[in-house]
């Protein structure tokens, strides 16, 4: 074997090694991608939960702010200016955070019992007379599917109340 065959056979042997380098490479950016996928997902999922605990723990610890919950959901009008906007603010709290799920779930999985939970805490807000009112008078700045799925034409109308939301009675 001449050298010019052994350079030759040296060159392909050279490229046969940077292409199982490539392979080796790209298999191993892929599961470093999933693996970083799973933990952003997973990031995501603990800060919705977290924030959803923070808004509970502000209305428990806080009877003022629990009293000014339940009635910006059920009495609006009996609030003053300020306390109504108070009100719409906690309401609009659970609202935004529902329509946080709304949009992680279109971008990527989010658990169905976390957006259920979601949900249906939204929905629970949203058929009460306070939220109906903050929803549609907010309308625009939600996906019109959000607040269609929050607020359907057939939805009993709730009251809240320290055990949780009730369909009302006709």
């Amino acid at each position: 074997m001449d050298i010019q065959a052994t350079a030759q056979l040296l060159g392909n042997f050279g490229e046969f090694i940077g292409a199982l380098a490539v392979v080796a490479t790209l298999g191993y950016l892929a599961v470093q991608v999933r693996q970083n996928t799973r933990s952003v997902n997973t990031a995501t999922i603990f800060t919705i939960v977290q924030e959803a605990n923070s808004i509970n723990l502000r209305i428990v610890e806080n009877s003022h702010t629990a009293k000014l919950f339940e009635l910006g959901q059920n009495s609006p009008d009996e609030l003053t200016p300020e306390e109504l906007t108070q009100a719409q603010m906690l309401i609009r709290t659970v609202i935004n955070l529902a329509a946080a799920g709304f949009w992680s779930k279109a971008q990527q999985p989010v658990p169905d019992d976390i957006w259920d939970s979601l949900r249906g805490s939204a929905r629970n807000v949203g058929a009460t007379a306070g939220g109906r009112r903050l929803l549609e008078a907010n309308r625009e700045l939600f996906p019109a599917e959000f607040i269609d799925d929050l607020i359907p034409p057939d939805a009993p109308a709730k009251i809240f109340n320290r055990a949780g939301w009730d369909t009302l009675k006709e």
